[in-house]
């Protein structure tokens, strides 16, 4: 009986042994505390305020050109044709009477006969009214052969209103050029409004570079 005694003492301290294995098998662990993770380096594109590349030229910057030191732009300087050359303001020289010769550009002005008329067209593209007649003298005094393919002729009431140019008959503009020493005529005719209520003013240009010469009275 005592040996039946212990072999059952001896099985449940078997069973007892292995139920602590068991429970022991089955239960977790206590776990360990896991390392803090390592903060990640951030990258190029997410780094906290990055600084920013220096910038770049603008292109509006690039091709425009750079100031002098006096910071005032250059002027071309003119070519030998006188291309380039900056034109430069007509000066008006001060008017003469109507019947006054004057000089310009080294020839001889002036106006040998102005008067009223009554201006009837020609065509019918053409205008009537009243209107100045006029017939101009150039003397040439220059010493050489003189252009008068620039030469214009204008006309302006006591208000300053223009008139306007017609051609043909009895018109004849200076044309060709004029020898030294020799003398050349022409006419022109202009529409003008009021011709007869107050001065005219008769503007004469003859070259590039030389005064505007004037010539103002009443016609009648």
């Amino acid at each position: 009986m005592e040996h039946d005694r212990r072999r059952r003492l001896t099985g449940l301290a078997g069973v007892l042994a292995g139920t602590v294995l068991l429970v022991a098998g089955c239960s977790d662990p206590a776990p360990a505390p896991s390392p803090a993770p390592a903060p990640s380096l951030p990258s190029a594109s997410a780094s906290a305020p990055a600084r920013s590349a220096a910038p770049s030229a603008s292109p509006t910057a690039a091709a425009s050109p750079s100031p002098s030191s006096s910071g005032r732009a250059s002027t071309p300087a003119p070519s030998g044709d006188g291309s380039t050359e900056p034109s430069r303001p007509v000066e008006t020289a001060p008017p003469k009477k109507l019947d006054e010769p004057t000089r310009t550009a080294g020839a001889q002005v002036s106006l040998v006969s102005v008067r009223a008329t009554s201006i009837k067209a020609a065509t019918p593209g053409d205008s009537s009214g009243p209107g100045v007649l006029l017939r101009l003298k150039l003397v040439n005094q220059t010493g050489k052969t003189l252009d008068t393919g620039f030469v214009q002729v204008n006309v302006t009431n006591a208000a300053g209103a223009p008139g306007t140019a017609v051609t043909g008959a009895p018109t004849r503009a200076l044309a060709g050029s004029v020898k030294k020493g020799a003398s050349a005529e022409a006419t022109y005719a202009f529409l003008l409004d009021d011709a007869t209520r107050g001065d005219i003013t008769v503007s004469v240009y003859v070259t590039s570079g030389q005064p505007v010469v004037q010539f103002r009275g009443r016609v009648r």
